[in-house]
């Protein structure tokens, strides 16, 4: 369960690999505020919506008071994750956007700067990707000295609630995260321009970056949780970008619908992760008005076909969502706020 946050740390920095590939300069602050908000304001905030029943939940039991406004407004503005230990409040799996909304406003006042640094320069952007990589592991080594004999998971079982504000500080904070997506900047900058050449190489560099990735296995987690695994997902963001597309039309029309419906998946995959947290909360529930609550004696079949309910319910959802809203309203705030070329 550690593991899965690893996917964070290469979602962070392949969002600063994208971003700078698709904005080699920023011509309109504007229109690019714009275009980032149409891509995760509109979902966002119905993910909100469909999760309110846990807020309103939340107050009969506990009643309103400052602390409560102020997680309210925290999370309205995507701003919760510069407070940490309530960064996964009303919907848990949003913390992470917070980031991003820093990163994409980030992004306006480095990116020519290090385009400057970076561009077409493999050394300098090796040495700034390295310097990314040694600064973010401060924070896990710091905690790792203090606290060796517990695990990341553990924290939160010690009933510490000093070592668990500390563990939230380095998961969440994101002046500590904004180093994955500034290295995900520099790899782009310093190889764009090889990635063609490297295309035979693709393989070995998919395969290398895995093997550092799995490495992290034989160290504590908090080392991965910091930037240990970077030079990893360097690699393998590089390989795969070399890799030659392919063109499933020629390839066949079960290969083409295979490789529509993948690409559907991906496009939905934004409201998969910001809906399945609240899904599963509504499954369980459901399923303690039905049946009763699932403890750990409970047979791993019910808990398997919970799972898989809750998994099905969440893509379908999250497809629906993709064609009949998020589509349709990332146009229309493009429409009215992001001026024509």
């Amino acid at each position: 369960m550690e593991r899965g946050y690893l996917g964070v740390s290469f979602f962070f920095m392949l969002s600063g690999f994208i971003l700078t590939y698709n904005y080699p300069s920023i011509t309109s602050k504007r229109d690019y505020l714009a275009a980032r908000a149409a891509r995760i304001l509109p979902v966002y905030y119905l993910s909100l919506l469909f999760a309110l029943p846990w807020l309103i939940t939340y107050i009969l039991s506990d009643g309103f008071n400052l602390k409560l406004w102020l997680k309210i407004i925290l999370v309205l503005t995507l701003t919760q994750s510069w407070v940490p230990t309530i960064s996964g409040f009303w919907n848990g799996p949003a913390w992470t956007l917070s980031c991003e909304a820093f990163f994409y406003t980030s992004l306006l006042f480095i990116l020519k700067p290090l385009t400057h640094w970076c561009a077409h320069h493999l050394i300098r952007s090796f040495s700034l990707f390295m310097g990314c990589m040694a600064l973010g592991l401060a924070a896990p080594i710091l905690f790792y000295e203090k606290h060796h004999d517990v695990s990341i998971s553990g924290v939160m079982l010690t009933g510490d609630q000093a070592m668990i504000n500390l563990k939230y500080l380095i998961e969440r904070f994101p002046l500590l995260r904004w180093l994955e997506f500034v290295a995900g900047v520099v790899l782009c900058l310093g190889v764009r321009s090889y990635l063609r050449q490297w295309s035979k190489f693709a393989p070995l560099l998919l395969l290398t970056g895995l093997t550092w990735v799995l490495s992290s296995l034989l160290f504590p987690f908090i080392f991965s949780m910091g930037t240990y695994c970077l030079p990893g997902f360097a690699l393998m963001i590089a390989g795969a970008a070399a890799l030659p597309f392919p063109n499933f039309k020629v390839a066949g029309p079960f290969t083409s619908a295979f490789a529509s419906f993948g690409l559907l998946l991906g496009n939905a995959s934004y409201a998969v992760y910001l809906f399945h947290f609240s899904v599963i909360g509504y499954v369980l529930l459901l399923n303690r008005r039905l049946e009763g609550s699932i403890l750990p004696g409970a047979g791993e079949a019910k808990v398997w076909a919970l799972f898989v309910a809750t998994a099905l319910i969440t893509t379908i959802l999250s497809i629906l969502v993709y064609l009949f809203y998020e589509e349709a309203s990332r146009k229309l705030v493009r429409q009215y706020f992001v001026r024509p070329r």
